[in-house]
């Protein structure tokens, strides 16, 4: 396995994305050094996806801004602004928003959140879907409740999770060099224990009981 080491990873926002896919090789997990870490390479992760989405609405442009949106609790603390300043988009300036309303992620190109509950997820995707935008979340569990892309920590890693139908249903569209970098979940399993959970009656040709 190929992991990054520890004296690299502050570096790791100012690769470009094809040196990203070069170095990462077939295990793009990356291992965390001190406790801090975690989201300073996260935030850099991100950056670096934002490079491989082709943006519907994002063309050069010096004078406009790419803005990415942290909705609710913010786990990056000032890591975020550290690793992306001076940083551009597609030849945009990157804007960071944080907001606890839905109403609020209008605008955005990502919009990132440690919420992985069923309702957040669901009204978050809404409205990423209005605005094209990418949502991003921030552990496995985001994406085995329908999520589209994680940055999930492993242990002692960090790597990229997705679930493939909800990417798939995305106005973004993530370059084929990305998807390789990311472990999708396994919804097959998840379909199964769902109908396990509601019961011989919820699935199909299923006979009801009558009295």
């Amino acid at each position: 396995m190929n992991f990054w080491p520890h004296r690299r990873l502050l570096a790791l926002a100012a690769c470009v994305a094809a040196c990203v896919v070069a170095t990462l090789g077939p295990d793009p997990a990356l291992a965390l050094g001190k406790s801090g870490d975690e989201y300073r390479i996260k935030a850099a992760m991100l950056y670096n996806v934002a490079r491989f989405v082709a943006w519907p609405d994002v063309s050069e442009g010096a004078d406009e801004r790419f803005v990415i949106v942290v909705y609710g609790r913010d786990p990056f603390g000032a890591s975020l602004e550290e690793v992306l300043r001076g940083r551009k988009i597609a030849g945009r300036k990157i804007v960071i928003r944080r907001t606890r309303s839905f109403d609020e992620v209008l605008g955005a190109h990502i919009i990132f959140t440690s919420d992985s509950s069923a309702e957040a997820i669901s009204a978050l995707m809404r409205a990423a879907g209005s605005e094209s935008a990418l949502l991003v979340g921030d552990s496995e569990l985001f994406c085995r409740r329908g999520g589209p892309l994680a940055l999930a920590r492993e242990g002692s890693r960090v790597r990229l999770v997705g679930h493939r139908g909800s990417l798939a249903a995305c106005r973004v569209q993530l370059s084929s060099q990305l998807l390789k970098l990311v472990r999708f979940i396994d919804e097959s399993g998840l379909r199964s224990r769902a109908l396990q959970r509601s019961g011989p009656a919820s699935q199909p040709g299923a006979r009801t009981a009558t009295r």
